[in-house]
């Protein structure tokens, strides 16, 4: 679909959130009150240990993380892209592409 690029901050904070997936040790609010990078992310980190909880051991908890985020950076691609993955965006694409003459292959 497109290649989504990370800002480097985000490699610190995501960082952070395994951690929190993975110790239940300190509390978020206290984590986040140590790491204030982390406060626009609450609320994904909220809905993650409601859906995972914090118990996860490190390599457990990193593959929650890439995963959530590659949801959330398809949404994003699926969001903004030209031709919506809706009939009429399809139809579009398919005219686009006769109009270039193109030839449509579907590898799946």
């Amino acid at each position: 679909m497109g290649l989504f690029i990370l800002p480097p901050r985000l490699k610190s904070e995501l960082e952070l959130i395994k951690q929190i997936l993975s110790s239940e040790e300190d509390s978020i609010r206290e984590i986040v009150e140590k790491n204030p990078s982390l406060e626009k992310h609450l609320s994904l980190i909220n809905k993650l240990v409601v859906k995972y909880r914090r118990s996860n051991n490190y390599e457990v908890a990193d593959e929650i993380v890439k995963n959530e985020v590659g949801h959330i950076c398809e949404n994003i691609l699926r969001n903004t892209g030209i031709f919506k993955d809706t009939i009429d965006g399809q139809l579009a694409l398919f005219r686009f592409i006769e109009q270039l003459n193109l030839e449509v292959i579907n590898n799946d």
